[in-house]
């Protein structure tokens, strides 16, 4: 009887450890609301410093799962546009953000 109560324990646990993680999604676009291909996307914890990056897809989507609870910076580039940075994202327990990005035409050296 007492291993079939520590083996659901155990089940328990790890089901609450698989949830526990969040994670930020969005699409990519122009200012006028056309899909941007191929854009180079990355978070970057600003608490332990790990960095993390994805390309938007053919449709302009990104996402970042498996993301451990934190604040993040989130930037965006692509080359005839300028780029773009939130900072401050918080990411909590088992959430996922969505954060829509549109750039507008611009260098690459604009801040």
């Amino acid at each position: 009887m007492a291993v079939g109560i520590l083996g659901a324990l155990g089940s328990v646990s790890i089901t609450q450890s698989q949830t526990f993680q969040g994670g930020v999604r969005g699409i990519l676009e122009d200012v006028n609301g056309g899909i941007l291909v191929g854009a180079e996307i990355k978070l970057e914890n600003e608490e332990i410093g790990g960095l993390r990056s994805t390309v938007s897809n053919a449709t302009g989507e990104y996402s970042f799962a498996n993301l451990q609870p934190g604040q993040y910076t989130l930037s965006a580039e692509l080359v005839g546009f300028a780029p773009f940075v939130q900072e401050g994202l918080i990411i909590g327990i088992s959430s996922w953000l969505v954060v829509d990005i549109a750039l507008r035409v611009g260098g690459i050296e604009e801040t």
